[in-house]
């Protein structure tokens, strides 16, 4: 929290305080020394009228200056109580306004509301509140094998790699942000169940492959058939030796069937670490897609499979290569991590 931030809410009190004695001396000091009229006197000061009624009543009674408060109840956060609030959502778990409050009222003895904890934290800490998206659980073996990955892919070459992936796709699939007013957030009517297809492609910084559309479930026999149609094709025997294939841990990815396909046409296979789509570049390849597909006007199934496959031959090579040579950044970044999600 800014320093500066804090130093300004919290003498918002004092300096209403300090204002409220001013104007009370003033206008004392005036009706003693110069006899105004109570109009006269709001005039000179430019307050209201019920404000001089309201001094010159609290004087008559005795009232000293100390004594004068002015007309709002202290600030009940102080920049110590923000300061426990600003750790308490640095270390929670699940840090909602309500858990916050609770566990800071029990904390430091002063009851506040999770009304309160949410507008400091919204105006006062530069805190906003949204759903955590889902990420993949990674264990601690996991963070290893990935820093160890990472550790032995520093330098590599990936001009030879072709990464691949599956995703669906969906009709009335929104996936593009848009701005809108706070608290204003827009929907869009979506069907309970909408066509949706599965595609397989892979990437590589010279070329990429036609998009497959699989149907059914991915099965160890329709991966191979896919991989034989649509990766290896009429390529020659030297073509596949240079190539190297980069894949996730599916079962239908690393099933018998499928392995002896990759020993049979002589495939070298990429070591992949578990839970890591934030490594795989084509991720990020299919969410340009999907942002794409989501700018026609697609009803059915056949519309869709005709557009994804439009789009997909329309993507640029060089944002393909540009999204591949990342790698080295994101490398970087699960190692400056210890082996967690990267930005990517």
């Amino acid at each position: 929290m800014p320093r500066s931030t804090a130093v300004t809410t919290s003498t918002v009190y004092e300096n209403k305080k300090k204002r409220a004695q001013e104007i009370y001396k003033k206008v004392v000091e005036i009706r003693v020394n110069e006899g105004l009229s109570y109009s006269a006197i709001a005039r000179k000061l430019e307050i209201t009228k019920t404000s001089v009624y309201r001094h010159l009543a609290r004087w008559k009674k005795g009232e000293p200056v100390e004594g004068i408060k002015p007309n709002c109840r202290p600030q009940k956060v102080t920049p110590q109580l923000r300061q426990t609030l600003g750790q308490l959502v640095a270390r929670s778990d699940v840090p909602t306004s309500n858990t916050l409050a609770k566990t800071i009222s029990a904390k430091t003895g002063t009851p506040i509301t999770s009304r309160t904890v949410r507008r400091h934290l919204s105006n006062y800490m530069g805190y906003q509140s949204s759903v955590p998206p889902a990420v993949p659980l990674l264990t601690s073996l996991q963070q290893q094998k990935r820093v160890e990955w990472c550790l032995k892919h520093r330098d590599f070459n990936w001009d030879n790699v072709w990464f691949s992936d599956e995703t669906y796709i969906e009709v009335n699939y929104k996936c593009t942000p848009v701005w809108h007013k706070s608290g204003k957030r827009p929907t869009f009517q979506k069907p309970k169940f909408s066509a949706k297809i599965m595609c397989w492609g892979a990437v590589s910084t010279r070329l990429k492959s036609k998009l497959a559309v699989v149907e059914g479930t991915m099965t160890s026999f329709r991966y191979v058939d896919t991989l034989k149609t649509y990766l290896v094709g009429k390529k020659s025997e030297s073509d596949i030796n240079k190539m190297i294939f980069q894949q996730d841990n599916a079962s239908s990815h690393t099933a018998k069937h499928t392995r002896a396909f990759f020993s049979e046409v002589g495939l070298t296979v990429l070591p992949w670490p578990a839970n890591s789509p934030d490594l795989n570049p084509i991720e990020n390849i299919w969410s340009v897609l999907k942002q794409r597909v989501e700018k026609h006007a697609v009803k059915t199934k056949d519309d869709l499979i005709r557009v994804v496959k439009a789009e997909w031959s329309s993507l640029d090579m060089d944002l393909i290569r540009r999204t591949i040579y990342s790698m080295k950044n994101r490398i970087e970044q699960v190692l400056s991590r210890g082996g967690l999600k990267s930005d990517y």
